[in-house]
Parts: C-alpha cells; sequence; structure tokens
C-alpha cells in the first residue's frame, strides 16, 4: 500500500555470496513526500526511492527478499517501547507514523502446535497484577502478533470459591464485541509437574496502558480530555446495559487506552448479567471509593449502579481523586450516604450538573435510570458526535507515547515467572468446572462493524480487600487500590443464554517460514524526560524524518 514502483538509482557488481550489512532509511533530500533507502549488501551498495506511505509489511518484505530468507514475520524495538513493538506488528502502517531513528530487531517465525496453549507464546513483561492474577505482555510465536495474558492459579480461585466470578468474566468476555470494549483471543488451562493448574486469558494487548497510570502523571484532565475517554466509555456501558450486563467496577484503573488513543473497557471479573430491567443483585463488592449509597446499604443494587460508577469516574478525571474520598472507610461511607459533595471552582457548571446528576443518592432518579440517551443529551456532551466516536472519527486527546512505556514500573520490574510459560495444556474432563473454558474466540476480533452489530442510535478486578492505607487528600492523585468482593452474600450465576451481536473479522494471513537469520539495528532517536501521554503530545507536533538502520552478522 502507498509503495512506489523500486526504482534503482545505482548498482553495484554482485557477488554470489551476499550478506545485507545494513538498510538506511531516511528522507530524500531534494525531494518532499519521498524516503531514501540505502541496501548495503557486502560491499554493494544499492540506493532506492519509495514515497513516504512504504509500509511495515514492505519494509519486512524488502529484509527477506534480501537476505533470501522469508523468516522475518515482524519487527521490534531494542528497548521493547511496547507502542511500537505494537505497531510493528501491523503489516498496513506506513512508517511516517514512527519517530526519526528507531533501533529494531527481527522477530522471526516459529512453529506452534495449538493456539490454546501457553507453550505458542513468548513472555515479555509483566505488565499488571493483582490479588489473585498477572498480565503478562505476549507474543505470539507463528504470528509475531503482541498479546496480553491474564493468568489465574486455579487453586486459589477454588480456595477462595471465587469459581463462579472467574467463570461468569470468562462468559462475558467470549460474548461481547464493541470497538471500546477488550476483546478475548482464547482461553486455556496448564498444569505444571507439581499438578498445579492455571487458568490463561489470551486479550487483545492495549499498549496505551492504564488510564490511571496517565491520570497520574497528569495529576487529572482538562474538561474537553475527559469528555473524549468519559463518553467512549458511556458507549461502552451503554452497549453493556442493552445486552443486560452490568459492570459494577468503573474506575480509572479498569480503563485502558489503545494504540490510536481510544478507550477499552476492561477487567469484567465483578460483571453481571440483569436479565430484567428492575432486577437486583445484593452481592457486596466493587471498591471501597466508588460504592454506590445502595451497594453501602446492601438493599440490593441494579443497573443504576454503573450511572453512580459513571459520576465517580468523571469526578476523578476533572480533580485527581474520587469523590466523597476519605482514608477512614467508615467515614467515606458516611459520606457517600449522607454528605453533598463539593466541587472545586475550576469546574463548569455543565459538569457539575452531570457529575451531581449521575451521583443521586436515590437510584431511581439518577440521569441514565430511563435511558442513556438522558445522559448523551446533557448539554456537557454538546460537541460529542456520537456517531463519529463510535466510529473512532474524532481524534483521542492523546496517542500513546512512542518513545516511553505506559506502563507502571510497579509491574514491569517484576520478573516473569518462566515455569509458567513452559507447562503442558491441562484439557480437563467433562463434568469439571473448568470443562468449556478451553476456546478459541480470535475469529469475532475487529474494529469495525459487521451487519449483525448495531448500537441504539443506529435503529432510532481483581478481588482483593479494601485499601484503607492511602493517605491521599482530596485534589490529589490517588493512589491504586483493588476491587473485592463478599463471599458471605450469595449470588446466582450468569445464565447460560447471553446472545450478544458478533463482529466479523478480515482472513487472517498465516506464514510458513524458514529458519532464522540474525539482523540487529543501530541509533536511537531522543528521550524526553516527560510524562508518556506530555510526550507524546510533543511529538504529535514534531516534523516526521524517518531513519531506520538494520545490520546483520
Amino acid at each position: 500500500m502507498g509503495q512506489s514502483p523500486i526504482i534503482p538509482e545505482s548498482n553495484s557488481k554482485s557477488t554470489n555470496r551476499q550478506r545485507l550489512k545494513h538498510i538506511r532509511i531516511k528522507p530524500h533530500a531534494n525531494q518532499n513526500g519521498t524516503i531514501r533507502i540505502n541496501f548495503s549488501i557486502d560491499s554493494n551498495i544499492t540506493t532506492y526511492n519509495f514515497d513516504n506511505l512504504v509500509t511495515v509489511g514492505f519494509l519486512i518484505s524488502e529484509a527477506n527478499r534480501l537476505m533470501k530468507t522469508d523468516s522475518i514475520i515482524a519487527l521490534k524495538t531494542l528497548e521493547g517501547i511496547e507502542t511500537l513493538d505494537y505497531l510493528l506488528t501491523n503489516y498496513e502502517k506506513t512508517l511516517d507514523h514512527f519517530p526519526n531513528i528507531l533501533n529494531l530487531s527481527p522477530v522471526f517465525y516459529e512453529k506452534i502446535e495449538s493456539e490454546i496453549e501457553i507453550q505458542s507464546y513468548h513472555p515479555i513483561k509483566v505488565i499488571g497484577k493483582g490479588g489473585f492474577s498477572q498480565v503478562s505482555l505476549v507474543r505470539q510465536k507463528n504470528t509475531g502478533k503482541l498479546y496480553a495474558c491474564k493468568t489465574v492459579s486455579k487453586a486459589n480461585i477454588l480456595k477462595q470459591k471465587k469459581v463462579f466470578l472467574l467463570l461468569s468474566e470468562h462468559k462475558i468476555l467470549s460474548k461481547v464485541s464493541h470497538p471500546f470494549i477488550i476483546q478475548l483471543h482464547s482461553c486455556f488451562q496448564t498444569v505444571t509437574f507439581m499438578q498445579i493448574n492455571y487458568l490463561h486469558f489470551i486479550l487483545e494487548f492495549c499498549p496505551g496502558g492504564e488510564l490511571f497510570y496517565h491520570l497520574g502523571n497528569l495529576g487529572k484532565f482538562t474538561e474537553d480530555q475527559a469528555r473524549f475517554y468519559f463518553a467512549e466509555v458511556v458507549l461502552a456501558l451503554e452497549y453493556l446495559h442493552e445486552n443486560k450486563i452490568v459492570f459494577r467496577d468503573l474506575k480509572p484503573e479498569n480503563i485502558l487506552l489503545a494504540s490510536d488513543g481510544h478507550i477499552k473497557l476492561s477487567d469484567f471479573g465483578l460483571a453481571r448479567e440483569i436479565i430484567r430491567s428492575d432486577e437486583k443483585r445484593y452481592t457486596y463488592c466493587g471498591s471501597a471509593e466508588y460504592m454506590s449509597p445502595e451497594m453501602i446499604s446492601r438493599n440490593g443494587h441494579g443497573k443504576e449502579i454503573d450511572y453512580y460508577g459513571l459520576g465517580s469516574l468523571l469526578f476523578e478525571l476533572l480533580t485527581g481523586s474520587p469523590p466523597f474520598y476519605d482514608e477512614n472507610t467508615e467515614r467515606m461511607f458516611w459520606k457517600i450516604q449522607h454528605e453533598e459533595l463539593s466541587f472545586p471552582k475550576y469546574m463548569s457548571e455543565d459538569a457539575v450538573d452531570l457529575i451531581s446528576r449521575l451521583l443521586d443518592k436515590n437510584e431511581k432518579k439518577r440521569i441514565g435510570s430511563k435511558s442513556f440517551n438522558e445522559i448523551k443529551d446533557h448539554i456537557w456532551f454538546s460537541t460529542i458526535h456520537w456517531k463519529r466516536l463510535l466510529h473512532k472519527k474524532t481524534s483521542p486527546p492523546f496517542i500513546p507515547s512512542m518513545s516511553m512505556s505506559n506502563f507502571s514500573e510497579e509491574f514491569t520490574l517484576l520478573p516473569i515467572e518462566m515455569q509458567v510459560f513452559s507447562e503442558d495444556t491441562w484439557r480437563p474432563c467433562e463434568g469439571d468446572k473448568f470443562f468449556e473454558f478451553d476456546n478459541i474466540y480470535a475469529g469475532r476480533v475487529s474494529d469495525e462493524w459487521g451487519e449483525n452489530m448495531r448500537p441504539s442510535y443506529v435503529s432510532s478486578g481483581d478481588l482483593s480487600t479494601v485499601n484503607t492505607n492511602s493517605s491521599i487528600q482530596h485534589g490529589q492523585t490517588f493512589s491504586r487500590t483493588e476491587s473485592f468482593l463478599d463471599m458471605n452474600t450469595d449470588e446466582s450465576f450468569i445464565n447460560e443464554n447471553i446472545n450478544l451481536p458478533r463482529v466479523s473479522l478480515s482472513p487472517r494471513i498465516h506464514l510458513h517460514l524458514n529458519p532464522p537469520m540474525l539482523i540487529e539495528s543501530l541509533s536511537s532517536d531522543f528521550l524526553l524526560e516527560a510524562s508518556p501521554m506530555k510526550l507524546a503530545l510533543q511529538q504529535k507536533l514534531r516534523k516526521k524524518n524517518l531513519n531506520l538502520t538494520f545490520t546483520s552478522k
């Protein structure tokens, strides 16, 4: 796509034994919109000119052709920058999207036995951790694609009697398909020599990391920035409610940023199905600082709990801390149930009105309780074009940094449990509680709308104890907490028949390649001492003059 015909400018005499020494890609000195590529094979140098829409796939094919191999299936940065590594697996991505200079090394094809086994993936780094799970960035060996692998100890789930929670998360993730909801690729189980089973979710990887991470870097968002992210969350929740699912755990930690800057709602561990619009659940769960009054009173809750969650989320995006926060949990619960919320003076009247109506202590009076159109039609959203937003035609306020990691070092510095990624696949017998856990769901993952999926406007956490040790004060960036569920309360298992709309996927390309040859790369781009979001904003304004260098041994 976008390639001009290859035009050799000069050719030297070739030899029988050719070795690729380097490829240098840089802007043409005299022409706008072109890239000059110098291929050095042994002592021979050949220069080609291409337009600036040369793609990653074309670069990979040229490297394979010149090295007389077809085993290179992707490229990756030597620095392990997640956003760039993710983009470098997209064959159609043009090189004008990348920074000036990249340090790249190749990713080679490896044969796998099955997509539903852990040995089909290379672990790269830890990117998340909870009370009962760890999330690792992994690369599929036969495609070079990046995924997030959520690993859960089956023994801990059984011991803590949380089987129904995990199976509920699995069932919902296997059904949902929406541009702003994380997509499940596959699920499978493994066993060690000590017979300790693990459950693995292979999920869509979001290289932008948690919205919580960026909120912590910036302190708070402007209303325009918050409006974009909040509006996309509204669309995701609307889809869930239309399909009789209540989320129940809305917070910045559970909102991820994809490589294009759009959000993905994640962590469905507390999500449940509600068949009737007036149906109530009685499980005591969630994160303490985001709990609604009806959750605290334990008198039952319905879908209105998510509207309260929206109000808490918007307040935190605009101030940096949750509403009613107090380091004393009992005092905080009393505030949530009885106290009026105070707002900072810089917040607009429209934002104050929307948040106040979402946080109404009477759940039946909350905006949205009749329909999501109540929320979407609020004057604070007057600048939002909902159809364009859903189809990602609205530009995000930030694009995830391509020069820095978007993940906290509290995760990335953790060691990878390598033995987990060398375990054998476990196939449970019929009758086992996890018998139907293993499956592949990749065939429905897409960012485009399928013919059988139409949102309403067209037709008309991890489980742990509550963290009460933070000393964060109002107006400061809030610290990470974990969701919890009180197992002394009962809740029926999710209904077997959740029929959600599906999205079609373009045919996948499977490559069968030869043994690998080594390519290395040189040089590096500048690195600014700034938060990833601030850095991304600065880079958005910079002119892209691309130079990439490869060498071989």
